[in-house]
């Protein structure tokens, strides 16, 4: 069992143990996000080639998104401090078929 630390926790509490053997977890390589007023859509997906499928869909509050997204951002900074700058390589341009 690992523990989340403050530095990548969303919680309220102080300390959220996580359990190694999480029912249902798995590896994703895609994402997207949808919102309305009232909340925000979360989806992860398993790329392989061209094709994929949905691997989970997490519905949160804005004020959750919010936190989320500070969460993130404090971790993806400590990331870059230790490790150097995170390249995003450009999208591949999609070629037309005949």
């Amino acid at each position: 069992m690992s523990q989340l630390t403050e530095s990548t926790s969303i919680s309220n509490e102080k300390e959220l143990d996580l359990e190694d053997d999480i029912v249902g977890l798995t590896y994703t390589n895609s994402f997207g996000i949808n919102h309305s007023q009232e909340e925000f859509v979360l989806l992860f997906g398993n790329m392989v080639d061209k094709e994929g499928r949905m691997v989970a869909k997490l519905i949160v509050t804005p004020a959750q998104a919010k936190r989320i997204l500070k969460v993130i951002l404090d971790n993806v900074s400590k990331y870059e401090e230790k490790f150097g700058t995170i390249a995003i390589p450009e999208p591949e341009e999609k070629e037309e078929e005949a």
